[in-house]
């Protein structure tokens, strides 16, 4: 099973929909088009999250939402163990690394 999710508005969809269109001058054309927003061409097929194995994720992301909502509650959690000065220190630490440089 594909699933497909629209660039536009995020809607997300087993179905992609495309239309044809008819040109003298230039031929056919079939572009896919979102049915909620109905823009053309922002569809994107989407793919399991690798890290859960169960939600769905654009290519153009690491994980399903489902995890990114989790990492980000995990960062929070581990950020209140340390003081504003700490932080800043990471940042800097962090200023054009990647964090799993650090592990």
């Amino acid at each position: 099973m594909e699933r497909w999710i629209c660039t536009e508005c995020l809607e997300e969809t087993d179905e992609l929909v495309t239309k044809t269109f008819h040109s003298d001058t230039y031929g056919d054309e079939t572009v896919t088009y979102c049915q909620a927003c109905h823009s053309e061409n922002s569809m994107e097929p989407m793919e399991r999250c690798p890290e859960c194995g169960y939600g769905w994720r654009s290519k153009r992301d690491y994980v399903c939402v489902k995890c990114q909502l989790r990492a980000k509650d995990e960062l929070r959690r581990f950020a209140r163990r340390f003081t504003k000065e700490m932080l800043w220190e990471m940042q800097d630490l962090l200023d054009g690394h990647a964090l799993d440089e650090f592990q």
